[in-house]
């Protein structure tokens, strides 16, 4: 793998906390980073070309013999695949065992991943057993933009307060419209736990921006950040949660001047969507007793916005399907058209839970038509749109280059047959290509983390 100087100080400065935030201790977190030069990069199933998937092991602790007094080093695993449940497990059981170890432990975990790809190709849905280190890891590649339902997704129900969970329509909201926003938290690990599980919101949508789950100021790219408002991008934050406005003394000689957040969000936009307060509920109480276990209660959350976005998606669906031409027709889509399609939302009962009482509104316009007017101008609509269309144009030309081969006069030459059906095959090679899409493997988590929308 072929890396830049930059490339290579980004992951650097990404695998290590820009503020102490703890004394002594591990850290598991992933990070997201630029990386245009990496082959695989460019040939991973992401939805852009150009970055690299960090999951980082990083330990902290005290050691007299150091100038600054402590131990302070990082693990990186990197990958073209965002598989984070996977291998952020994997560098959790690693990370100990190599600086315990060292480079045998190291040599170790590389031989077990190497004897994985003897078991055959990876299917997408397939639950696989893979040895590492001792244990067996129950792991399911995830199908395209599907969540990952499974035990073995980290999860703790306890850390996700009541108070942060009231707000996950209007985060659904916030990334449905691909808002700018920005995670802050108390440590990376909650930081890059938040804004993966975010992405995942939205599912089985493409998220459209550039998403970081861990950021510095070291990086590359912060100016970008800062200095301009792109549509679609998450980034994330973090520092101490201590006294409001009080300095703080942080670890080191030098004084880190650290502010309290309130965990919550804070938005310019009013949710629209109603929360099911029956799931709310169930949530409450189960988390209370413990029972049913955290990975359980968190299948169901991610159940519920895997649901609530198919609802949103059928009106655009059933429109889509009125753009694929008859059988009969030249095997080509006809255009989206935004005023047929906000037209055939009258013909229709909506699927969305819209609030009751409409005083949020700062217009008299319907809020079903709000939203779909919304969506269509931002990103995240045109990566749904180029997705399906791709999809679409795949199916229409395979159907199409079928019913030359079966409707081939039967006098016609050996030669043109077998040409057509060269022509299917390497047709239905390239539609393979452009449908590598990306997956996720994680799970909504953790406390005290405050988003900021809008700004």
């Amino acid at each position: 793998m072929e890396l830049t100087v930059d490339e290579k100080k980004n992951i650097c400065f990404s695998a290590f906390p820009d503020s102490n935030v703890f004394e002594v201790g591990d850290q598991v977190y992933n990070i997201r980073v630029r990386a245009s030069t990496a082959g695989l990069a460019v040939s991973g199933p992401t939805t852009s070309a150009g970055f690299l998937y960090g999951y980082v092991f990083f330990r902290q602790k005290k050691d007299p013999r150091i100038r600054r007094g402590y131990f302070q080093k990082s693990l990186v695993l990197l990958s073209q695949h965002p598989y984070v449940g996977l291998f952020s497990r994997m560098v959790a059981i690693l990370g100990p065992s190599f600086f315990d170890t060292g480079q045998p432990m190291l040599e170790a975990a590389c031989m077990n991943i190497a004897h994985w790809y003897i078991r055959g190709p990876v299917i997408e849905g397939k639950v696989l057993d893979l040895p590492f280190l001792g244990q067996l890891l129950e792991v399911e590649i995830s199908r395209p933009y599907e969540p990952q339902l499974l035990e073995t997704t980290s999860f703790d129900m306890g850390k996700l307060q009541p108070e942060m969970q009231i707000h996950l329509w209007l985060l659904w909201e916030l990334m449905l419209l691909a808002e700018p926003l920005v995670v802050i938290a108390p440590d990376p690990g909650v930081c890059s736990e938040a804004v993966v599980s975010l992405v995942d919101l939205i599912n089985p949508i493409p998220y459209c921006g550039d998403y970081r789950p861990y950021f510095t100021i070291q990086d590359t790219d912060f100016k970008s950040f800062t200095n301009t408002k792109p549509d679609g991008t998450l980034i994330s934050a973090h520092g101490n949660h201590v006294r409001a406005h009080k300095p703080k003394t942080g670890l080191g000689a030098k004084s880190n001047i650290l502010f309290e957040f309130v965990q919550g969000v804070t938005s310019k936009r009013k949710a629209i969507i109603a929360k099911d307060r029956q799931l709310l509920k169930m949530l409450t109480e189960a988390s209370m007793r413990g029972h049913p276990p955290d990975w359980v209660l968190n299948n169901m959350l991610r159940r519920h916005f895997v649901d609530l976005t198919g609802k949103f998606l059928v009106p655009l669906d059933r429109y889509f399907s009125t753009l694929i031409p008859a059988p009969v027709g030249p095997p080509q889509l006809r255009p989206f058209q935004t005023e047929q399609f906000m037209k055939s939302l009258k013909d229709h009962q909506r699927q969305l839970p819209f609030k009751s009482t409409f005083k949020t509104r700062t217009t008299s316009a319907d809020p079903m038509r709000d939203l779909y007017a919304q969506f269509l101008k931002c990103g995240n609509f045109a990566t749904w749109l180029q997705h399906r269309t791709t999809e679409a144009q795949s199916e229409i030309m395979n159907y199409y280059i079928q019913k030359l081969c079966e409707e081939a006069d039967s006098r016609s030459s050996a030669d043109l047959k077998s040409r057509i059906r060269d022509v299917l095959v390497r047709n239905k090679k390239n539609v393979k290509k452009q449908n590598y899409k990306q997956s996720y493997t994680y799970s909504f988590s953790h406390s005290h983390f405050k988003i900021i929308s809008n700004f």
